[in-house]
């Protein structure tokens, strides 16, 4: 692998860490509502589709960090 490629790589891989602090903070504030007992949070959280676009986002993660590792080190 070259390194232009690497660093392709490395910058999806940045761009992912992103994503998951996104998603981190959306269980984060989850969690803290949960915490609190705020039902209406909660509710509308989940009522929202919040929880189904979270679940979307990190079966997104999961496939690209995946086609990352297989490009970087190919079975």
């Amino acid at each position: 692998m070259k390194d232009n490629q690497l660093y392709e790589n490395a910058e999806q891989l940045r761009k992912l860490f992103t994503q998951l602090s996104v998603a981190q903070h959306s269980l984060c504030r989850l969690t803290y509502a949960q915490q609190q007992g705020d039902k209406f949070a909660i509710a509308y959280i989940a009522q929202s589709g919040e929880l189904d676009d979270l679940v979307d986002l990190i079966d997104d993660i999961k496939t690209e960090v995946l086609r990352i590792s297989n490009e970087i080190c190919p079975d």
